[in-house]
């Protein structure tokens, strides 16, 4: 498994026919690969580098030591429980949310997990294009656009080639409940 130091990384799903279904991005301060460690499985996921990245390698036999012996069983058991409602909260909102604050949703809670803040504003280094966004979120490439230009035009966001930038996370997350997007 990996312990992640720094940058950014896409956690893909590989599917039977080939495809890797984007899963989730995560930064600095992540373990990767622990669940295929704890239940001593092959991988389910694939990784890749989405900006520059330093992480620590470290042996499944060293790992579970580690654990054991600084009775980090019950960390490791919130971690995962943590993960978990992070997808339930996901799947929650794919399906309640309308498709522009499914994407506002989204992109604030990236903007706090593996954003790089820049002055007053947060950018989001993707490693992925618009389908692949889509995809993540259940919607179309043409419909992720679409939402992405209207949270442009509103000023929520700026679009770069695989980067977003966020302004005001804040706001962001104000215009997913309904009273914001009413009113605008």
């Amino acid at each position: 498994m990996v312990a992640l130091i720094q940058g950014t990384v896409k956690v893909t799903e590989d599917t039977r026919d080939g495809q890797n279904v984007p899963l989730a991005l995560r930064g600095p301060g992540e373990l990767l690969g622990e669940v295929g460690v704890l239940l001593d499985q092959p991988r389910t996921a694939s990784v890749w580098a989405v900006t520059r990245c330093v992480g620590h390698s470290i042996p499944s036999s060293t790992f579970l030591s580690l654990v054991e012996r600084n009775r980090l069983t019950g960390a490791l058991h919130r971690f995962s429980l943590n993960r978990s409602l992070e997808k339930e909260a996901h799947l929650q909102s794919l399906r309640r949310d309308s498709t522009e604050a499914r994407m506002a949703r989204f992109l604030a809670h990236l903007a706090r997990e593996v954003g790089e803040i820049r002055g007053r504003s947060t950018t989001i280094h993707l490693g992925m294009d618009r389908a692949e966004l889509g995809l993540m979120l259940r919607m179309s490439r043409a419909t992720a656009i679409e939402s992405l230009g209207h949270l442009k035009a509103l000023e929520l966001i700026k679009c770069g080639r695989k980067h977003i930038e966020v302004p005001d996370i804040d706001t962001l997350d104000l215009y997913t409940t309904r009273e914001l997007r009413d009113v605008i």
